[in-house]
């Protein structure tokens, strides 16, 4: 009979809760809500509670309840909101799967180690490059036109529409130029 209590006590942590992330290869970024998935096996308990801990007081100086009573039956993961602090930076972090909000001390789970960072920078934003290091001449004469037939209100040679093919073609063709400008003289 001891035998086999000591056998449960060593087999029994291989078929409770598991969280799966986030984890040392996986952290969170400091942005938005952050996902916590976990495994679980038919005899654990339904009910937990997520609390976000950290050894390093300097990062988190309380353990913060994350999803209190979270159904751990329906689904095997969850989008967590940021403390009302928003979210610590650091690498200490660690996820507990606990009893209740009042019973803390009774963790069905813990997460390994993890880090709460800024997420990679995305290039955004303009071009700080000069464009050109020479001044472009640009013609200050209109463009030359075909001139139009008459139209229904009388006019014959009315300057062209700014919204014409025309004028289109001419600021695409300035473009082009401003472009490649910009391009050999980088």
């Amino acid at each position: 009979m001891h035998a086999l209590a000591i056998l449960l006590a060593i087999v029994a942590p291989t078929f409770a809760y598991q969280v799966t992330g986030p984890s040392g290869s996986k952290g969170w970024t400091n942005v938005g809500p952050q996902p916590v998935t976990w495994q679980r096996v038919d005899t654990d308990p339904t009910n937990f509670t997520i609390v976000l801990t950290d050894t390093n007081r300097a990062e988190l100086s309380e353990d913060q309840v994350l999803v209190a009573q979270q159904d751990g039956v329906a689904t095997n993961t969850v989008n967590c909101n940021p403390p009302s602090a928003g979210w610590p930076l650091g690498k200490t972090f660690r996820i507990n799967l606990v009893k209740s909000t009042e019973d803390q001390s009774t963790i069905y789970a813990q997460s390994s180690e993890f880090q709460i960072a800024v997420p990679n920078a995305t290039v955004s934003g303009s071009l700080t490059t000069p464009l050109a290091t020479t001044p472009i001449a640009v013609p200050t004469t209109p463009l030359a036109t075909t001139p139009s037939s008459t139209t229904a209100t009388g006019g014959s040679n009315a300057p062209p529409d700014p919204n014409s093919a025309a004028a289109i073609k001419a600021s695409t063709g300035l473009m082009a130029i401003l472009g490649a400008a910009a391009f050999f003289a980088a």
